[in-house]
């Protein structure tokens, strides 16, 4: 999936600089972050999910 994108964009799919913003991880507590893991494992597990091609696009025009 990355070298797809790599091709498709014509450029690499993520930045290559430090984050000097704190990790969203940083931010939770351990009570919310294990929340948001059950929940996305409960998606996961119902099979709810996406296609990689539409949160690349969503991700696109977010980004502007």
């Amino acid at each position: 999936m990355l070298y797809k994108q790599i091709i498709m964009t014509k450029s690499i799919p993520f930045p290559l600089t430090l984050n000097t913003e704190p990790m969203a991880r940083d931010s939770m507590s351990t009570k919310e972050f294990d929340s948001m893991m059950e929940k996305g494992l409960a998606e996961a597990k119902a099979d709810k999910s996406r296609l990689a091609v539409d949160v690349f696009e969503d991700l696109r025009r977010e980004m502007g």
